[in-house]
């Protein structure tokens, strides 16, 4: 088991010794009458071990919550090769990648894997442009996975037409995107998370 997850497994047992201390000893305090007989301990410290603990809690939540958030910034698929697809006359039709998705295998019922390539122009905010192309999707496997992204696009085929492989200029990445999700709906980068998928660096 990895340090996150041992932290997680301490965190959560912490919040929930938390709960049942605090939950006990504010019922105490609650329910204590004549009846009952004096409480061990005075309502002041009562209250004060209270509060206490309470804050506990909250610290312990949110050591949860951060630790929880540091080890979904660490998941994502890790490109391993690519290069551009080119036809007999040398022009561009397209990218090809081989990624690890080894990190991401617990997203698989979830989630597709997904190529999106672009062409490489530093005037436009890569996010924003319009001109890329989108493979069809594919399941996670959590292994290497090559994938193929055909260019449709007329824009792109002729901004690629006449430029050797070795001259390419284009950027690729691979995102995730919810199962059933509409590629075509996707017009450009930002619009990923929009439909409840997710971008990589």
């Amino acid at each position: 088991m990895s340090e996150s997850s041992w932290l997680f497994l301490f965190a959560a047992c912490g919040a929930v010794g938390g709960i049942a201390t605090f939950w006990d000893l504010l019922w105490r305090l609650v329910t204590a009458n004549a009846a009952a007989g004096p409480m061990n301990i005075s309502r002041a410290r009562a209250w004060f071990t209270s509060v206490l603990l309470l804050g506990s809690l909250v610290l312990s939540v949110l050591g949860f919550l951060s630790i929880y958030e540091n080890s979904q910034e660490g998941m994502f698929p890790h490109t391993l090769a690519w290069g551009p697809l080119s036809d007999k006359d040398g022009n561009i039709t397209g990218c090809a990648v081989a990624t690890d998705t080894t990190p991401i295998k617990s997203w698989a019922d979830k989630y597709w894997v997904v190529l999106v390539s672009g062409i490489s122009d530093a005037s436009v905010d890569q996010v924003e442009d319009t001109r890329i192309a989108i493979s069809n999707p594919f399941n996670i496997t959590g292994g290497t996975q090559e994938i193929v992204d055909n260019f449709k696009d007329p824009k792109l085929l002729a901004a690629f037409r006449n430029t050797p492989a070795h001259n390419v200029s284009q950027w690729q990445r691979v995102i995730v995107v919810r199962k059933g999700t509409d590629l075509d709906e996707i017009k450009r980068l930002s619009d990923v998370p929009r439909f409840g998928g997710k971008l990589f660096p």
